[in-house]
This record gives structure tokens, C-alpha cells and sequence, in this order.
């Protein structure tokens, strides 16, 4: 019984694994300008969040500079920023 609970937990743990190495859950922290955000990006997310509940999504408003260092830091996966 005991192993058969152990093959059971390491089946799910490569589930997860798999599921997280194609993005079908997992946690993505997403770097936008305040602007963006409340524009036409805001509805982009709220649909990309129905496609992937299970997916964590941390949106973090900043200025272009502190999602260049957040990136650089790996404190955000990956920034959205406007050009002019």
C-alpha cells in the first residue's frame, strides 16, 4: 500500500511537471505601464485568464526602468513596455 500511494504522488508530480512546462499552470508575473494596463492590454488579460485558470498571473505596474531591473533580477517573467 505504501508504494502503490508513492507511484501514486510521483504520477501526479509529472503531471504537474508536464503541465507547467506547457503553460497550463504555473505562475507568470507580468510587468506593465499603469496606461497599458487600463487600455485595450486589461481586456487581453482578463481573456488570457479565462483561457489559463490555472495559471498564477501577477500583473506588477512600474516604469519601463523598474521592469528592465525586475527582469534582470528575475523578479518578472516578462514586461510589456510602450514605445514612442
Amino acid at each position: 500500500e505504501d508504494v502503490a500511494s508513492i507511484l501514486h504522488s510521483l504520477k501526479a508530480a509529472m503531471s504537474r511537471a508536464r503541465c507547467a512546462g506547457t503553460g497550463q499552470n504555473g505562475r507568470l508575473r507580468l510587468g506593465v505601464g499603469a496606461t497599458l494596463f487600463a487600455g485595450q492590454l486589461h481586456g487581453l488579460i482578463v481573456e488570457w485568464r479565462k483561457q489559463h485558470p490555472a495559471v498564477e498571473l501577477a500583473v506588477i505596474e512600474a516604469s519601463p526602468q523598474e521592469h528592465i531591473a525586475g527582469i534582470v533580477d528575475r523578479e518578472i517573467d516578462v514586461a510589456v513596455i510602450a514605445g514612442s
